[in-house]
């Protein structure tokens, strides 16, 4: 009767045509809203660890293991507090899946940030940037070669299309760098290997642990490759310079944006969005890097690299238009009755 009242009526077999609709299309934008805000959280970041580098002076290893542990700490606290606002404590069966499941974290943040930051540290900003737009084409052929994925041809067509308007916001801003090497860009290519990998392989564990618990997991597993490279980089070069005062609010801001957010916003978006799919999404990052360059850095934005970006949105819609989950098999929905366990 309340459900007759507000014009809802119900149909054989306790169907809402009207309410299934909506649920379907909250749905369907679940996972690119996430993916948009997870790329603009890692964009900005980038812009803020640019901005931490050079008003703190911390050593590029020192400060990226103060914000992984400040993300760990920060997910932990959340976690908790999830768990007593449900007043449903995590089983330990649950929490073994998780840890199970987070081992991909090794692969990103682990193993990708740290030779990003080496190969960063030995070639041009700009190979950087380029070779780091290539990840979802990576994503798209790993997903290919090793999972034997389908991919229709128009997708393809986007995908491209997409990796084009990426590297057209990236070279707006600078020429072919200077300083380049080839060992380091064969560190960022491992490292964009990486990171790959982690997309392809988190997209397995999606539906048996809750995103905020799988980002946790994850970030401890990548503290087993970061903590070993932080203490060789003590024992070379000397810890150097620390935060102090407000600096530490700046490093951790930069840790919330570049680790907490964005990785739990992308695992949010798996659970909706196939893993080849949310990859292309990525592509946004260099732009949302230059906006986030601009607006705390002062640096300024080319029409060419506006362009890119309309270029690279353009492509991402008619993507997210064309999305079947037919074409990309990878499983991202729960595995079991239990698997939304708190």
């Amino acid at each position: 009767r309340a459900l007759m009242a507000v014009g809802i009526e119900l149909r054989p077999g306790g169907v809402l045509p009207n309410l299934s609709r909506r649920t379907s299309f909250v749905r369907r934008a679940r996972g690119p809203l996430a993916m948009v805000a997870a790329t603009a959280s890692w964009g900005v970041g980038t812009a803020v660890n640019k901005l931490t580098l050079e008003r703190v002076q911390l050593r590029p290893m020192t400060q990226q293991a103060i914000e992984l542990s400040a993300s760990v700490g920060v997910l932990a606290a959340l976690v908790g507090v999830r768990r007593r606002v449900r007043r449903c404590p995590q089983a330990p069966t649950d929490m073994t899946r998780a840890w199970r499941h987070g081992w991909p974290g090794l692969l990103e943040p682990g193993a990708s940030y740290v030779l990003g930051l080496l190969g960063l540290s030995m070639t041009a900003a700009t190979h950087a940037a380029v070779i780091g737009a290539l990840e979802p084409t990576f994503v798209a052929l790993g997903s290919w070669l090793v999972f034997r994925r389908r991919m229709r041809a128009g997708d393809a067509a986007l995908m491209s299309l997409a990796l084009a308007g990426a590297l057209l916001v990236i070279l707006s801003t600078s020429g072919v760098g200077s300083g380049a090497s080839d060992g380091g860009d064969a560190l960022l290519v491992v490292s964009v290997a990486c990171a790959a990998g982690y997309v392809m392989l988190s997209a397995r564990g999606v539906g048996t642990v809750p995103p905020l618990v799988a980002t946790l997991t994850q970030q401890v597993w990548a503290m087993l490759v970061v903590v070993p490279v932080l203490a060789a980089s003590i024992g070379i070069v000397g810890l150097g310079p620390m935060p102090a005062g407000r600096a530490w609010l700046l490093v951790l801001a930069a840790g919330i944006l570049s680790y907490l957010v964005p990785f739990a916003l992308y695992l949010t978006a798996l659970e909706s969005l196939p893993a080849t799919m949310a990859a292309q999404y990525l592509a946004l990052i260099p732009l949302c890097g230059l906006a986030g360059a601009a607006i705390l850095l002062g640096e300024r934005l080319t029409v060419t690299a506006l362009a890119g970006g309309a270029v690279v949105v353009v492509a991402l819609f008619l993507l997210s238009r064309t999305m079947d989950d037919a074409e990309y098999p990878i499983d991202t929905r729960p595995q079991s009755s239990d698997a939304r366990r708190p």
